[in-house]
């Protein structure tokens, strides 16, 4: 069959396209030889552009870009909720503790506890002086009880000297050598009698009455401390016996231990441990006696002096002479020098249960008290038995009692200084250490015991703390007063705790006071440092506060609460990153510490870390399944994944919550604001962000346009364009109109061409509609001003009739030609309280 000429060039064309195809592939495919050792060559092969699939943004559009294979949509969500943060429990404080105390690791374990306001607004006011032409009224006459005379005598007894006949009579003995008239049975005694409900002289400017001895049932000096000391004294001879030196040494320091209720006290110490060095030359214990008295007299340098003495003398090695120098060198602040010298005198005297007792004493004020124990416990194996030394065997339970309350072993430690009762029941220490040990257990009642010693009162004073009536917290104000005016160089402890008493009487500038106080008298004390950071963060004083933290911490790294108040006070000035280490140490060092969990939860929700925030949000609520900001903010972090299904879950949280809470009133805050959030979340997701791409060439979506006063509307690349030649005086405009409780925002980027010399701007009225024409009934909008040669913004808010009103210039913001710029209106608040805010570029005007 004969080719024709088309069929020739067809077959010849798809010959020669095969073969440049079946050459190209060959050659594409075609792998070079490899020579020996050379590695393959590889070759990227080319991929598709997955980009040019995807839905592109333009740069005038507001950010969301459409899900692939999703439908095209004129809607969207809402951007989540901004993060309103729920109501804070306030961190758990401190309570004051007395003397002894934990060390201030500790304090968390066993002080900590929300206070209790007990308003009492005129407790720290003085009470009104009687007025001077007063005249008291004269108490009715009764009969008294024959209990009620025994307590009358037996209160005169602590006034008065006095002597038992017939009857007893009161006044003061005269005699000279008064004390030794029990070794003189047939000396009369010579007496001043005097009215005992007076104090006056029954017979005035009359010498003493000679009285019989034979005529003398009894008698006795008046019950005071320097009678004691003197009636004691006259028992010793001079020179000492041997028979009486064991009593004399322990005699002689008990009277050092009273110096503070009589000035002879020392005196008579030195006097007889004079006797005692006389009596035994080789015993260093009467040398040692009388350095310890020129210690109490604050004769600082004889003291010195007389250790130094005994170390360069006979006794150069002697345990007790070194640990008695190490803590007068403490004393000094001469902490490395005392204790290497405690810890040698150890090591020569590991029996002796004074130098034991001095180094544990030494171990538990340097925070060691841990160390302290195990010396004291020592001290305690190979205490003296002898009847006399029953008030050393007080203290060295006392001081094993102190440090095992200060290494957080209350319960022991309550053990110790009931022991130490039973050694010396009189001992106002040990009964201080019980209450103090009581205090920490959190069963605390102030002792009926009325003795006036430092220890004492304060113990009394911080026991009265915890109680809700007025009159019970005044008389704890006043033990406390007594005890600081009783020793000052410990005030500290005192006025601490009156600080808190103000507190919770609802006394802030007393509170203040009193921290100040306690801040001046021993700047280095952790818990008033602490209770002084809290005073000032109450007062806003961050600042203030932050540095009083950082010094508590300075005197223990390891306390929590401390750290935790620094957290919060850091996360109060938004300073996330800071706020997150300090409650992270306070959690590693106190997971229990609930109130601090909690809000470094709420931390991490401020630093957008959803995933961590949940984290330690249920681990707030594994120490304290109620904790109600945690609960909320937890409720929170659900809605924070996004997705209907999570606000959902969110939603259910917030009302579990103030179901659980249904016991406390309407306007709980917790409650409030959760049921707040709960409306908030509801609402948001009823309403959806509507957004026109304007991708067509008419208006349409309602859309209306005011075209009568020249310019004309136009749509081109998805941008409206509204230009053109005003004809005569009034407004163009594109706007459309929506129910007003369907407004939520409106945002538009909008561009004003260079020379425009109209006012071009965005807004939002109310208008109605009346004969076909809209009349505006009030107006906000923001617009660049019809001057080209100033490139500022105005803002307008307007209502009928005052269509006239001057538009107000905005500072320091400009709208400059050709370049587009946003604009958005909304709405803010609820129906009741709805208000607009304008914002240019993101900036609020």
């Amino acid at each position: 069959m004969a080719l024709r000429k088309e069929q020739l060039v067809l077959i010849l064309t798809a010959g020669a396209l095969g073969w440049l195809v079946w050459s190209s592939t060959r050659a594409s495919t075609k792998v070079p030889p490899l020579r020996p050792g050379a590695a393959p060559a590889l070759e990227r092969p080319a991929l598709p552009d997955v980009e040019l699939a995807m839905p592109q943004k333009r740069a005038f559009d507001d950010g969301a870009v459409r899900e692939l294979f999703a439908p095209p949509s004129d809607t969207r969500p809402l951007p989540p909720l901004d993060f309103q943060p729920p109501p804070m429990v306030a961190l758990a404080a401190l309570r004051p503790p007395a003397l002894p105390a934990p060390e201030p690791k500790h304090f968390g374990r066993f002080l900590r506890a929300q206070p209790v306001l007990v308003p009492v607004p005129d407790l720290f006011v003085a009470a009104p002086a009687a007025a001077e032409d007063a005249t008291p009224t004269k108490p009715a006459a009764k009969e008294l009880t024959s209990t009620e005379r025994a307590e009358r005598v037996n209160a005169w007894k602590k006034l008065y000297d006095w002597y038992r006949s017939n009857d007893f009579k009161f006044g003061r003995i005269a005699n000279d050598d008064r004390y030794r008239l029990g070794k003189r049975a047939n000396e009369p005694l010579l007496f001043v009698e005097v009215n005992p409900e007076t104090g006056a002289p029954k017979l005035p400017g009359q010498p003493p009455v000679q009285v019989a001895r034979n005529g003398v049932q009894e008698y006795g000096f008046a019950d005071t401390a320097a009678n004691k000391i003197e009636v004691q004294r006259v028992e010793f001879g001079d020179p000492l016996p041997a028979s009486q030196y064991d009593q004399a040494l322990f005699f002689a320091a008990g009277c050092v231990e009273m110096r503070h209720e009589t000035p002879r006290a020392l005196e008579v110490a030195e006097e007889l441990f004079t006797r005692a060095s006389a009596a035994l030359e080789s015993d260093p214990l009467p040398r040692l006696g009388r350095a310890r008295v020129y210690e109490a007299g604050f004769q600082f340098e004889k003291a010195f002096q007389a250790y130094q003495e005994m170390l360069a003398g006979a006794w150069s090695k002697n345990a007790l002479v070194m640990a008695r120098l190490a803590d007068l060198e403490a004393r000094f602040r001469m902490f490395d020098k005392a204790e290497e010298r405690l810890f040698e005198a150890e090591r020569a005297g590991r029996t002796l249960p004074l130098v034991q007792a001095t180094l544990g004493r030494f171990l538990t004020a340097r925070g060691r008290a841990d160390e302290a124990v195990e010396h004291l416990r020592l001290a305690n194996q190979h205490e003296p038995t002898a009847a006399e030394a029953k008030r050393f065997r007080a203290q060295l339970r006392c001081d094993l009692g102190d440090a095992l309350l200060a290494s957080g072993v209350p319960q022991e430690s309550a053990e110790w200084f009931e022991k130490a009762k039973q050694a010396d029941a009189t001992d106002a220490r040990a009964q201080a250490g019980a209450i103090a040990a009581a205090i920490v257990q959190g069963n605390a009642k102030p002792s009926a015991d009325n003795a006036q010693t430092f220890e004492l009162l304060l113990a009394n004073g911080v026991a009265g703390l915890a109680s809700k009536d007025a009159a019970e917290l005044a008389r704890a104000k006043d033990a406390l007063l007594a005890a600081a005016a009783l020793d000052p160089m410990r005030a500290v402890y005192a006025w601490r705790a009156l600080s808190w008493l103000a507190e919770i009487t609802g006394n802030p500038e007393e509170a203040l006071r009193f921290v100040e106080q306690a801040y001046e008298n021993d700047p280095t004390d952790a818990w008033t440092l602490y209770q002084r950071g809290r005073v000032q963060a109450a007062r806003d004083d961050l600042d203030g506060a932050i540095e009083s933290f950082q010094k508590a911490l300075d005197q223990e790294l390891d306390f929590p609460d401390a750290l935790a108040a620094l957290g919060e006070l850091m996360h109060r000035k938004g300073r996330w990153d800071a706020a997150e280490k300090y409650l992270e140490r306070a959690m590693q060092l106190d997971p229990k510490l609930a109130g601090a969990i909690a809000l470094r939860g709420m931390n991490f929700i401020r630093m957008v870390d959803m995933r961590a925030a949940e984290d330690v949000l249920r681990q707030a609520l594994a120490v304290e399944p109620d904790h109600p900001t945690a609960r909320n903010a937890l409720a929170w972090c659900w809605y924070a994944k996004g997705g209907p299904t999570n606000a959902v879950e969110a939603e259910t949280r917030l009302r579990e919550l103030d179901d659980a809470r249904r016991g406390l009133p309407e306007s709980d805050a917790h409650r409030v604001w959760a049921r707040g959030q709960i409306e908030r979340i509801q609402d948001h997701l009823e309403k959806v962000v509507w957004s026109d791409r304007f991708e067509r060439k008419n208006l349409l979506n309602g859309w209306d346009v005011d075209e009568k006063s020249g310019p004309q509307t136009s749509i081109h690349d998805g941008v409206v364009t509204l230009s053109g030649a005003f004809k005569q005086n009034g407004r163009a405009r594109v706007w459309q109109s929506r129910p007003a409780g369907a407004f939520v925002a409106i945002e538009a980027k909008v561009t004003v061409k260079a020379n425009t010399t109209a006012k071009v701007g965005l807004f939002v009225s109310r208008e109605t509609q009346r004969g076909g024409e809209s009349q505006i009934e009030a107006e906000l909008a923001l617009a660049r001003p019809n001057d080209p040669g100033k490139n500022g913004v105005q803002w307008r808010a307007m209502k009928r009739g005052s269509e006239n009103d001057p538009w107000t210039d905005v500072p320091a913001f400009e709208w400059k030609f050709d370049q587009p710029v946003t604009v958005r209106i909304e709405r803010m608040g609820d129906a009741a309280d709805a208000r607009i805010r304008v914002l240019f570029d993101g900036f609020p005007i």
